[in-house]
């Protein structure tokens, strides 16, 4: 919603929005209007951008490239990761940060160095994983989109 809005104020051009009643039916509530000037345009476009952005505590997947590797003052490291995100939700391009343990972060070394994908399953709490389940190297590919199983092409990485 926050993404249609402010593509209707592209270029922070102020626009208004309109909500009438049918013309037949007795108008018993007032019509509203709704002005939207360039400081709302930029508000809406960046709260679209934070809600892209954030992941909701819980259970989460996340399959894509290694874009940053950092080491923690503790054992700890953080990779970000910039591919599919899947939560209860459903799914979204983004990037995350993936706190991982020392075997993890090998692993995450591994996928940046060769380039290949990462693939984690994990617990997400304030914004990031913060807790890995499962962490493997995966071949580079587009990651797909999940579909309903009963569609043909279900899992399929072939691209027509």
């Amino acid at each position: 919603m926050c993404d249609a809005l402010a593509r209707l104020g592209r270029d922070d051009t102020p626009f208004e929005v309109r909500f009438a009643w049918a013309q037949r039916l007795p108008v018993r509530v007032g019509t509203a209007r709704f002005r939207f000037d360039r400081e709302v345009i930029r508000t809406i476009r960046h709260a679209g951008e934070a809600m892209r952005n954030s992941i909701p505590d819980g259970r989460v997947e996340v399959t894509g490239m290694v874009s940053r590797l950092r080491r923690d003052t503790t054992d700890f490291a953080t990779a970000v990761i910039d591919g599919i995100v899947r939560s209860r939700y459903g799914e979204a391009e983004q990037k995350v940060a993936v706190r991982l343990a020392p075997v993890p972060h090998q692993t995450a070394i591994e996928a940046y160095r060769t380039r290949q994908f990462l693939h984690v399953v994990g617990e997400a709490r304030q914004g990031r994983v913060e807790s890995v389940h499962s962490i493997e190297v995966v071949p580079r590919q587009r990651p797909v989109r999940e579909e309903p199983p009963d569609l043909p092409g279900n899992g399929s990485t072939e691209e027509g």
